[in-house]
Formats: C-alpha cells, sequence, structure tokens
C-alpha cells in the first residue's frame, strides 16, 4: 500500500486485493483495521501477540501438614496472563480447577526435599466427559487477569485424609466384574508366557499407590510443591475477559475454542511445607 500522494492503492485482506484510487477511503479501511487490533489485543497493532503464559505463584496456608489434621492445611495457587488483556479459559482437566483431581492425578507435585522423590499420589482417573457447549457462567470458564492487574485469579486446594476406599463404593456387580476382568488378565498372561515370576521383594517393579491423598507423605520430611505435567496447559482459550468473548454468542461450541497452540503454565515462586503426625 503506497503511503502518501495520488493514485493507485492496493489494501490486501485475506487472499483478495482492492484496487481504489481513494486515499481516504484507504486511510478509512487502515484506520478500522488498526482499531479493531487495538480492541483485540490490547493496544498491539495489526500483529497478533504470541501465545501468551500463564504464570503461578504457590503459597501454603502454614509451613506444617498435620496428616491427624489435612483439612486444616491449604496450598493456594494464584495465577495471572503475561499480556497486556486477560484471556478467558476452559479449566476442565487443569490445575486451576478448584476440584480434587489436581491433587489427587498428579496436577501438583511434592518434592521430598531431601532425597529428590516425588511423594506418591493417589492416581485417581475419573472418567468423565466436558460439556459441548460453553456459557459465561460454565463451571469450567474462568478469566485469568493481567500479571501487571491488582488482582490474581485464585484457586484453593484442600487435602481431606480420607481413604480412596472409603470414597468409591463399590457394590456387588461392579465387584463381580472386576472380578472377572482380572481373571481375563491373568489367563491372557499365561497364554503368552507374560507373566512375571520374582525371586524377592527387590526385584518387584510394582508402584505403591497411597490409599489417602495424605498417606503418601513421611513424617519429618519437607516437600517442595511443583506443577505436574499433566495438568500445567489449557488447549481451550479465547482473548478477552468473559464478557467480551461472551458478548456477541451467550453459549458457544467447545470445540471452537480449541487452539493448535496451548497456553502454558508456568511456575514463578513456591512454597515448601514439613509433615507431621
Amino acid at each position: 500500500m503506497r503511503a502518501c500522494g495520488t493514485g493507485s492503492y492496493y489494501f490486501l485482506t485475506g487472499s483478495y486485493y482492492f484496487l481504489t484510487g481513494d486515499h481516504s477511503l484507504t486511510s478509512s479501511l487502515t484506520t478500522i483495521m488498526n482499531k479493531f487490533f487495538a480492541g483485540l489485543f490490547g493496544g498491539t497493532h495489526t500483529k497478533p501477540p504470541v501465545t501468551p503464559r500463564i504464570l503461578i505463584s504457590i503459597s501454603t496456608s502454614s509451613p506444617i501438614l498435620s496428616k491427624s489434621h489435612p483439612s486444616e492445611f491449604a496450598i493456594t495457587l494464584e495465577a495471572g496472563v503475561d499480556a497486556p488483556k486477560p484471556i478467558t479459559i476452559d479449566i476442565w482437566r487443569a490445575v486451576l480447577d478448584s476440584g480434587h483431581l489436581a491433587l489427587d492425578y498428579e496436577g501438583l507435585t511434592f518434592k521430598d526435599c531431601a532425597r529428590g522423590e516425588f511423594a506418591p499420589r493417589i492416581v485417581i482417573d475419573v472418567f468423565s466427559i466436558p460439556p459441548s457447549v460453553l456459557a459465561v457462567d460454565s463451571k469450567y470458564i474462568v478469566e485469568i487477569p493481567p500479571t501487571t492487574g491488582e488482582k490474581a485469579y485464585i484457586v484453593v486446594h484442600k487435602f481431606n485424609g480420607r481413604k480412596w476406599s472409603e470414597e468409591v463404593q463399590i457394590d456387588d456387580e461392579m465387584m463381580r466384574k472386576l472380578e472377572e476382568t482380572a481373571e481375563e488378565l491373568r489367563r491372557l498372561e499365561e497364554i503368552s508366557g507374560m507373566r512375571r515370576r520374582l525371586s524377592s521383594e527387590n526385584d518387584r517393579s510394582e508402584r505403591r499407590y497411597p490409599d489417602s491423598d495424605v498417606d503418601g507423605f513421611e513424617v519429618g520430611h519437607i516437600y517442595e510443591v511443583g506443577l505436574g505435567t499433566k495438568m500445567a496447559s489449557v488447549g481451550s482459550w479465547k482473548w478477552g475477559s468473559k464478557e467480551e468473548v461472551f458478548a456477541e454468542e451467550e453459549r458457544q461450541r467447545r470445540e471452537e475454542w480449541r487452539h493448535g497452540e496451548r497456553v502454558e503454565m508456568i511456575l514463578e515462586r513456591t512454597a515448601r511445607f514439613e509433615v507431621v503426625e
């Protein structure tokens, strides 16, 4: 596009070229485009910003976690986006979901500061299907403000100490199906010769899973909280506040939110705690 003078001007949009000799029309179109992108991307011009990141700061309600009274201990996550404008995200299966799955499914990790090993988690993966339609008041739709703002998006995770066997109720029919499945697996192992015969406990490679969300912690040890790899990114997100995102359509299909680029969560500040009985 020519910057000044008279004559012919070319305006590019998509895969089409428009020819005009009206300089004022071209200037108007340029102004409209600049305003559009400025409103959409919070002050940038015609170049969209790079994929944003969500910066996470972790704190604890106390430096001590009591295994006898775990519900008194809380882990708080504060989240902000490193962009001049907020983003609205779908937190289904993300560590920013306040549901207990973030604790059970390694959304958060707990590294033993002395041994360098991670405390084992229950790793219960409850099969669920997210809603196909999203709205401004949807459970999993949240707005992440810029880190330059005064407020952050906050989520609190709490342990309960209850045994998973008490949480999951198995009736007789379910138990029968589980036993049939286990028997079928044993039969297949014998047929294929895959059954392993272990001579001693040292030969075992089976992983021990704790029976509760605090069972994997050892008394007297100090743990550092981290972000796991399974729930530390979101693939469904849009630029803008919730009100802006749903201004034109109150209900939107979840598949329309999916991006090729995932928004990653970056841990900026973490916390440690000591475990007592």
